[in-house]
């Protein structure tokens, strides 16, 4: 059970609004803070240090309704933020933060529309 509605509020059990989401290999889905390359999420596929490669990964130029990186790994982000195309691959070598994204961050930062120029 995900999740039971009494008077039209969503309870969910403890625990479970911060379960790490991972993909169809395991991956887990996270959020890494680089030091210069900003703010990226997408599957870890490894970790060394501060270098991290990313599977199907995006990057968040811009966002809303979120005051760090923490909030947007537990929460996502609003509707005028901006977060750019999908990378099959990315190696990040100057990750601060590396934070595995809840199932409810994870609903809303995998459809967030495209942003580019």
């Amino acid at each position: 059970m995900k999740e039971i509605i009494i008077d039209g509020v969503a309870y969910v059990p403890n625990g479970y609004e911060t379960q790490t989401i991972k993909s169809n290999d395991g991956l887990p889905l996270v959020l890494v803070r680089g030091y210069g390359s900003g703010v990226s999420f997408g599957y870890l596929a490894e970790q060394n240090g501060s270098c991290v490669k990313l599977l199907n990964s995006r990057r968040i130029w811009s966002w809303t309704n979120a005051t760090d990186c923490n909030q947007i790994a537990l929460e996502g982000v609003g509707k005028e933020s901006k977060v750019t195309v999908i990378v099959p691959e990315k190696t990040i070598t100057d990750a601060i933060e590396v934070i595995n994204i809840t199932e409810k961050a994870a609903k809303n930062l995998l459809k967030q529309p495209i942003w580019k120029m």
